[in-house]
């Protein structure tokens, strides 16, 4: 048995981190995907003898199925299918640089000196 049953969802351009565990058999288990694929930015890492990660960062949106199988050391096997589903990341927030700080910094505290200065 494969747990979870069922992926969150992914946004595009965010780290993503989900656990896939195997239980029922004998460990260690080895993980495959073997039919579909992953999305685009994650790929699977083995963790411990009963689990995988699916790990990365999805970079498009969309989704992606994939069938994902587990066998145990006496060659048993379960698969589950998953979907997940990647939302748009939109464009990121700029950052201002130090010099746009800087400026920011003493337009507020003009502003601040007439506010005092008027009063």
């Amino acid at each position: 048995m494969l747990t979870p049953p069922v992926l969150p969802e992914a946004i595009q351009g965010q780290p993503y981190s989900e656990r896939v565990t195997a239980s029922g058999g004998a460990a260690p288990y080895t993980f495959a995907i073997t039919t579909g694929a992953l999305p685009p930015g994650l790929i699977l890492t083995p963790s411990g003898t009963s689990s995988v990660l699916i790990s990365g960062t999805p970079t498009t949106s969309g989704a992606a199925s994939f069938t994902l199988t587990a066998t145990d050391a006496d060659g048993c096997a379960a698969a589950i299918v998953y979907t997940i589903g990647i939302a748009g990341g939109g464009a990121p927030v700029p950052a201002l640089s130090t010099w746009a700080w800087l400026l920011l910094a003493g337009v507020l505290a003009l502003a601040v000196r007439a506010t005092a200065r008027s009063a």
